[in-house]
């Protein structure tokens, strides 16, 4: 890979994070060879989409130009809005990697806290309601197992959803766990969401 495909990669890492499912673009990588069985088995391995999504990055880095190629042409038939990140200014890539950190940064301060405390499965009923995930996202993070894994796994699903999907939680965690959601807007005992 070129030194400067190779930055641009690496600079659009935490858009690409956040929103590509590998599992789209694998078959369109797969004709092109860009990855072994052996390969695609490791990123496919873990059944959590964000870390898919980090293998197959850390393996793209060192493949070849053409790969990265290929791996373009699945971005932009599938997933243009990253294409177009991936491919824009090199100062507009960090300003949108910025943005999205900014968007997201109580969801990920709060993350192992929310991990600990909550589980996807008793809040999911309720942001059903809100049509904020389909039948398939749903089935995805339920049959994980274990509460840890499932919140996990709801929270990598928040991460390609906008905001307001994060009101939606909060207010399914004040339904359900009222001292997690005091806690979350620093009206708890102990206002921290780190730990």
């Amino acid at each position: 890979m070129k030194p400067r495909d190779k930055e641009r990669l690496i600079k659009c890492r935490p858009i690409l994070i956040r929103a590509l499912d590998v599992v789209t673009i694998i078959p369109d990588l797969r004709k092109k060879s860009v990855f072994s069985r052996e390969e695609e088995d490791l990123i496919t391995k873990d059944a959590r989409r964000r870390h898919q999504t980090i293998k197959l990055l850390d393996m793209l880095e060192k493949k070849r130009t053409e790969d990265y190629s290929a791996f373009k042409d699945a971005l932009e038939t599938h997933y243009p809005h990253l294409f177009l990140s991936l491919t824009g200014p090199l100062d507009e890539i960090e300003e949108d990697a910025k943005n999205l950190e900014e968007e997201w940064s109580v969801v990920q301060q709060a993350r192992t806290f929310l991990m600990e405390e909550i589980d996807a499965a008793t809040v999911l009923p309720y942001m059903r309601k809100g049509n904020y995930f389909n039948r398939e996202e749903v089935h995805k993070v339920v049959r994980q197992h274990g509460s840890r894994t499932r919140t996990e796994a709801l929270l990598d699903l928040m991460e390609m959803k906008p905001p307001e999907v994060y009101d939606g939680l909060l207010e399914a965690i004040a339904e359900c766990y009222p001292h997690v959601y005091l806690q979350l807007t620093g009206q708890g005992d102990d206002a921290t969401t780190t730990r």
